[in-house]
């Protein structure tokens, strides 16, 4: 997987690279428009090491608050993967990618969404199971590896029809994915 993942990189670079569509040369100009004057070597390694450990602490409140979550309240801990953590990791996508389309930059905005699931499933997943192998959950029913795939499915169909999802597209997805939470939700029987 990890290979995947570099060849795909490597693959995406040089696609980018001898590219001639207009959003390439644009962003080839723009790359040096603003080079702000670098931090000190200091302040970088604090705020590095800092970060790192923000996000380490961080990202065990949210494991261990998901886990109280799921006993609490009578749903497996697939189900609140799936739901709360998902959203919760998501979160730094969704503000990036709004900021973006907010600006214009729609497709950084799809390139942000597109390349974390791609990194999610080949370098997250693939760097996990170097380290301690994963287990696929026992608790998950053909029908969310159906949604995982038909979701990839329509997102590369509504990009594909008219190079962009609208609003409608968007909307459609969302409530999709709504329906899927309410499904979860209902096969446990809470």
């Amino acid at each position: 997987m990890l290979v995947l993942l570099a060849a795909y990189i490597w693959s995406t670079w040089r696609l980018e690279r001898g590219s001639q569509i207009p959003s390439a040369e644009m962003h080839r100009s723009e790359s040096h428009a603003y080079d702000p004057a670098p931090p000190s070597l200091w302040s970088s390694v604090l705020f590095a090491v800092g970060g790192i450990a923000l996000l380490i602490f961080g990202a065990d409140f949210l494991v261990q608050g998901a886990l109280t979550l799921a006993r609490s309240a009578g749903l497996s801990e697939t189900v609140i993967g799936l739901t709360i953590v998902a959203v919760g990791t998501s979160l730094p996508e969704l503000v990036a990618t709004l900021a973006a389309a907010a600006k214009g930059r729609s497709e950084v905005a799809f390139g942000n969404v597109v390349g974390s699931n791609i990194y999610n499933v080949l370098g997250v997943l693939s760097m996990t199971a170097m380290i301690q192998p994963v287990s696929i959950p026992v608790d998950l029913h053909p029908a969310d590896w159906a949604v995982f795939v038909a979701s990839a499915a329509l997102l590369v169909l509504h990009a594909w029809t008219g190079a962009r999802v609208s609003r409608r597209e968007g909307g459609l997805l969302l409530a999709l994915y709504l329906l899927y939470i309410a499904y979860l939700v209902g096969r446990t029987g809470v």
